[in-house]
């Protein structure tokens, strides 16, 4: 089976960083990388949390390590 997965190159660091949205209230930086470290090697995680009620503001970030990781 062949994946045409585009090539990396530096300008494609960026294109690791994946913007996840429609996330619960209660959602934690460990359940982000729950959910994604099947799909590859992770970089970062980072749930947006308000800073008063400490609750995810329902969206995050998670950094892959390898560009195609960031494509599964």
């Amino acid at each position: 089976m062949n994946f045409n997965y585009p090539q990396q190159n530096p300008q494609q660091q960026y294109e690791r960083n994946l913007y996840i949205y429609h996330l619960p209230s209660n959602a934690t930086d460990a359940l982000l990388y729950q959910i994604f470290s099947p799909m590859g090697a992770i970089e970062s995680v980072k749930v947006i949390s308000d800073p008063q009620t400490g609750l995810c503001k329902g969206y995050g970030f998670v950094k892959m390590v390898n560009y195609v990781d960031s494509w599964n």
